[in-house]
């Protein structure tokens, strides 16, 4: 068995700044199946790039993930659920080799600073998961050869009236696509409002 390795590099190219980085995991999982003790490698590992271009008062931010088996490896925890929806685990029941669950992500962001304390920023977030698990999108029975892709859309404004005094009005689009999962629409708007102060 071989430790978690990670790696990356931050650099710059002309005003953009980039990064790039990657990591690897595995691990033995042991498993009864019939009375008889299993042992299956599980192998997970993912590698992203990430942008952050300034031009003059706009900006633009873009990622990119590709990962396996992301949920084993320890990706998207602590993250929004629509990036955990889709951060599965292998699932080996009774095979001889674990079912990989692949997923890549990508995000494009553009902002606009009007002035030094209030800016406009819109962006647009893409998940694709594949595996052959039956249970998969946030449990949902998606049979084998499930691929999915989840699309998020959002526009906010924020703005900083006083010091250490932040207001962030934010409206947002999830169209879930194939997900369908009983007691959820396949598409939800919301909008929210966000004021926070520090001392």
């Amino acid at each position: 068995m071989f430790p978690k390795i990670e790696a990356s590099y931050n650099f710059n190219l002309g005003p953009a700044n980039i990064f790039i980085g990657g990591g690897y995991n595995t691990f033995d999982a042991v498993y009864v199946v019939g009375g008889a003790e299993k042992e299956i490698s599980v192998d997970s590992w993912g590698i992203g790039i990430g942008a952050k271009i300034p031009i003059g008062p706009f900006y633009i931010n873009t990622a990119w993930q590709y990962l396996q088996n992301p949920g084993s490896y320890g990706f998207g925890q602590n993250a929004p659920v629509f990036v955990t929806s889709l951060a599965g685990n292998s699932n080996p029941v009774d095979q001889d080799s674990t079912e990989d669950i692949t997923v890549w992500t990508g995000a494009l962001t553009a902002g606009f600073n009007l002035t030094s304390t209030f800016n406009i920023e819109g962006g647009v977030f893409m998940v694709n998961g594949s595996g052959d698990t039956t249970q998969f999108v946030g449990g949902a029975p998606f049979g084998a050869g499930a691929d999915v892709t989840l699309w998020a859309y959002y526009l906010m404004a924020n703005w900083s009236p006083a010091k250490n005094v932040f207001i962030s009005p934010e409206i947002g689009l999830v169209d879930f696509g194939d997900a369908e999962i009983d007691g959820r629409e396949d598409t939800s708007l919301g909008d929210m409002w966000y004021v926070a102060s520090s001392g």
